[in-house]
């Protein structure tokens, strides 16, 4: 079975552009070992019929050098936007993440990632979660409203965090 409804595995080098993405069982877009992937411009909502806490709109796995870039995402019954398990050097910069069952922005154990630019409104988790132990991570110009957990929930060493506006 095909559980996400766009999948990379072992793919390098790609341009993800302008796809609408308005239901899936699992995540909508999942990457996995594959690195200097762009997704830009693009809508993806109503995925993730699955436990809230495995499933993301967007899901990043073993991946480097991410752009996540003008997306628009949610409503959705999981994660916005997660990256797990050796995902480093990315940046996720001017995304709208509106009602996420989970957290908006997750990112467990990413080193030097760029958070900026984004809205998160109305998660049921956290607006931005720096998960596990990342370090050296940028997040600034977030604007995160509506969660019913903590707007910014910090984990890790090193980052700098600076004018997002919590609501």
């Amino acid at each position: 079975d095909n559980y996400n409804t766009i999948s990379y595995d072992n793919s390098d080098n790609n341009l993800v552009e302008n796809i609408n993405v308005t239901s899936g069982r699992r995540q909508g877009l999942y990457l996995s070992d594959s690195d200097n992937v762009t997704i830009r411009n693009s809508w993806l909502d109503n995925t993730g019929d699955c436990a809230p806490w495995f499933c993301a709109v967007m899901r990043f796995e073993n991946s480097e050098y991410v752009k996540i870039i003008n997306n628009t995402i949610g409503p959705n019954n999981v994660r916005g936007i997660y990256y797990s398990g050796n995902s480093h050097n990315g940046i996720i910069s001017n995304n709208t993440i509106l009602g996420s069952l989970e957290n908006g922005i997750d990112l467990y154990n990413a080193d030097n990632m760029i958070i900026s630019n984004n809205c998160v409104n109305d998660t049921n988790g956290n607006g931005i979660y720096l998960n596990g132990e990342p370090n050296n991570c940028t997040v600034y110009d977030n604007h995160i409203l509506l969660s019913n957990n903590y707007a910014l929930l910090i984990t890790g060493t090193n980052h700098l965090i600076y004018s997002n506006i919590l609501n």
